[in-house]
């Protein structure tokens, strides 16, 4: 009889370690996955920031209404009637892509393979000190939120969305 107790807790023993070992595994591949979809919403982030990037500041600076000789902050764009477009790639500057609809940006893991990211996009004027400004100022901040929807029997891919932010002043 002792030596099926001790055989027993021999199995215990074993047991437990082996269930410790693949949990830490499970957890380190977890740890890597999130951290593969962290630089995969990155890289979507920055595409997208890129493309906003490439457009005007405002409507009035690229019909040259506001310009570096006549500096009239009133005649930009209000932040009320930021977000006038419905497309991400018919926006013409930077206001436009404020509050589109979600989105959703894919990212080509290997040829055939792509992992869909929503995407979300602000845009608010601020101060020179970054807090947010109620009338137009010669810097818009760029807010743009990714997340992924995926998860893997209950547990999210990406723990948690990504935000990038970058501020726009015009190009003179």
């Amino acid at each position: 009889m002792p030596q099926t107790l001790g055989a027993f807790l021999a199995i215990m023993a074993v047991m437990t370690f082996s269930l410790n070992y693949h949990r830490a595994t499970i957890r380190s591949q977890q740890t890597a996955i999130n951290s593969e979809m962290e630089v995969m919403a990155n890289a979507v982030a920055s595409d997208v920031m890129n493309y906003v990037a490439s457009k005007p500041f405002d409507a009035r600076t690229a019909d040259n209404t506001v310009d570096r000789y006549n500096r009239n902050t009133d005649l930009l764009t209000s932040q009320s009637a930021f977000g006038s477009c419905v497309v991400f790639e018919n926006c013409n500057d930077i206001d436009d892509f404020h509050a589109i609809p979600s989105f959703r940006r894919p990212f080509e893991v290997e040829p055939g393979k792509e992992m869909d990211f929503d995407v979300s996009i602000e845009v608010r004027y601020v101060d020179d000190w970054g807090d947010v400004s109620a009338s137009p100022t010669w810097v818009k901040e760029v807010t743009i939120h990714v997340s992924n929807s995926t998860s893997v029997k209950g547990v999210p891919i990406l723990n948690h969305p990504l935000r990038l932010k970058r501020q726009f002043s015009p190009q003179w």
